[in-house]
């Protein structure tokens, strides 16, 4: 990173900052701070000469000018749009992301923001947000032990997990030893769920509690710490609904199919249809290949299919469990059709990434032709591998050991990061090609180029099905990798409150992390912890792992 030395000795004669401050701000040591100011003839001042803070509202950041009341808690609420939110003091960066999306502000610095604070005496975000007290509700306890929950609405069920996880005790039968607890637990419009039908073709019984349920369906199996599809392949399929609601669901599939008119399509799925069309295919919804079940956008000619998986109904909230999604790329597969599946916040927020990752599934490919024998190979820097794989790799940036980069002319076009696992072995992290350009073949040279560089036992890399529906033939054994295991679904989590279009990586929602950030307790499951915060896991088609190995060794 270039410094501006001048701003620099400028910010240091003309204002309170001092050598530590200047060194955070602009990432670098004190000592070359220190070594700036004494180029420009500038003395440094003692330890603490220069921070009595004088002119400032508030002489440090760190003094807080909201303290906390018993009983009460603090809300920041938009003043516009009367968004509310318990993260008031951005621990969690839900203000900032707040601003940045509904504003278009760019989000400064955490030093320039606590300038801001000292200078002003308010929060850099006071500019949008009230900062309110707000009274505690009180927490909801287990009769039967010391357990109790935030959730005094019964948002998240977590009481009813519960109780059939720790006291083996359904809903039901807690309603008849604690009647006063009815409304807690069963709305208006769920009163009908408790009725023990006397009709055979209304219910079902649930094989492992013995209920009576119009279907067994993913909400009432989580109460059993199991997914439909483990219910499934324990007592078979032929009895997860009654028969009313099965012919009913016949019903509106036999006359979605007759009028076609039943799928509802999304802005972000009509711009990916239209851009498919662009290229002078016929593309349409189909239910007639997985007989009733819909694949969203599918291209006869070349029998690819893509699903727009929206992030809302595509959460365990709304029935899509753990293997609903590679189970449908498995079913195509089996019908002869490669399905992708498309998550929302891969159109919001890399578009064209996207874009250029359908072009070349479609062999349409328009960018700058290029032979990789054309192009000189060469380790770069993370910086210039972070700032590339920002720009054109759907999961952006990683950390690596070695940055293997190809170049045409000047131009940086492809990148192939490499991680030491061991002391000969290595995993393959990314690969990615500049989305302007075309470059034929350079996968192989850069995979080449490392194998003649570098010392190795055997090297690692895993694909994302979702993007590999043919795992047997792809870039991949092209290269020369051989298909070593395919990874269960991995989830990620979603609460349309905080993004409407992001999907968040696991590892922020630990319980350490989630016991910190908003005081759970910790005797709550990282589910129950979660659930209550509004969030629902949802579920990709996993990884497919393979090996390229030395033949030597």
């Amino acid at each position: 990173m270039m410094l501006d030395k001048e701003k620099i000795c400028k910010e240091y004669t003309e204002t309170k900052i001092g050598i530590e401050a200047l060194a955070t701000k602009y990432h670098v040591g004190k000592l070359k701070i220190k070594s700036i100011l004494s180029e420009a003839g500038i003395e440094t001042k003692n330890r603490g000469g220069q921070s009595n803070n004088n002119g400032y509202v508030v002489p440090d950041w760190r003094i807080k000018k909201y303290q906390s009341v018993d009983g009460y808690h603090y809300v920041a609420i938009d003043r516009l749009s009367g968004y509310i939110t318990n993260d008031w003091n951005n621990t969690a960066g839900i203000l900032t992301t707040h601003i940045r999306k509904e504003y278009a502000v760019d989000i400064p610095t955490l030093y320039d923001r606590r300038q801001y604070y000292m200078s002003t005496g308010n929060y850099w975000w006071e500019q949008w947000f009230d900062i309110l007290l707000r009274e505690n509700k009180t927490t909801k306890k287990c009769p039967y032990c010391d357990w109790e929950t935030i959730d005094t609405e019964n948002k998240s069920g977590c009481f009813e997990l519960h109780l059939k996880t720790k006291h083996n005790m359904s809903k039901t039968d807690y309603i008849s030893e604690h009647p006063e607890d009815k409304e807690y637990f069963i709305g208006a419009s769920e009163q009908k769920n408790l009725i023990l039908y006397d009709d055979e073709s209304k219910y079902v019984v649930c094989n492992i509690c013995g209920k009576r349920l119009r279907r067994i369906d993913m909400h009432h199996l989580r109460i059993h710490g199991i997914t439909k599809q483990q219910y499934i392949e324990k007592y078979g399929d032929n009895n997860l609904t009654c028969t009313e609601y099965h012919n009913k669901v016949v019903n509106i599939i036999h006359e979605a199919n007759a009028h076609a008119t039943f799928h509802k399509e999304s802005v972000a799925e009509n711009d990916i249809k239209n851009f498919i069309k662009s290229f002078g295919y016929i593309v349409k919804s189909d239910r007639k290949i997985l007989d009733g079940m819909e694949i969203d956008i599918y291209i006869p000619e070349l029998k690819i299919g893509f699903e727009y998986n929206g992030c809302r109904y595509h959460s365990e909230k709304y029935g899509k469990d753990k293997y609903y999604h590679v189970n449908k790329t498995k079913q195509c597969y089996d019908k002869g059709v490669m399905l992708y599946h498309i998550f929302e916040d891969d159109y919001y927020y890399h578009k064209d990434i996207l874009f250029s990752k359908i072009q070349h599934i479609l062999g349409k490919s328009d960018g700058i032709r290029v032979g990789a024998r054309d192009c000189v190979v060469k380790e770069i820097s993370s910086s210039e591998s972070n700032n590339f794989l920002d720009k054109n790799h759907i999961q952006g940036k990683a950390n690596a050991t070695i940055y293997m980069g190809a170049f045409y002319g000047d131009n940086l076009v492809s990148v192939m990061l490499f991680v030491n696992t061991g002391k000969y072995n290595w995993n393959m992290v990314r690969f990615a090609t500049d989305i302007n350009y075309n470059v034929v073949g350079i996968g192989g040279k850069l995979l080449k180029h490392f194998i003649r560089t570098h010392e190795y036992k055997e090297i690692k890399t895993f694909a994302e099905r979702r993007f590999t529906p043919n795992i047997e033939n792809n870039l991949y054994t092209k290269l020369g990798f051989i298909l070593d295991s395919v990874e269960p679904p991995d989830y990620r989590y979603y609460n349309s409150k905080v993004d409407r279009y992001k999907r968040f990586h696991k590892f922020g929602f630990r319980k350490q992390i989630l016991h910190r950030k908003y005081g759970l307790p910790l005797t709550m499951t990282e589910k129950e912890m979660t659930e209550s915060l509004g969030y629902s896991k949802i579920w990709d088609c996993g990884l497919v792992k393979y090996v390229y190995k030395n033949p030597n060794i």
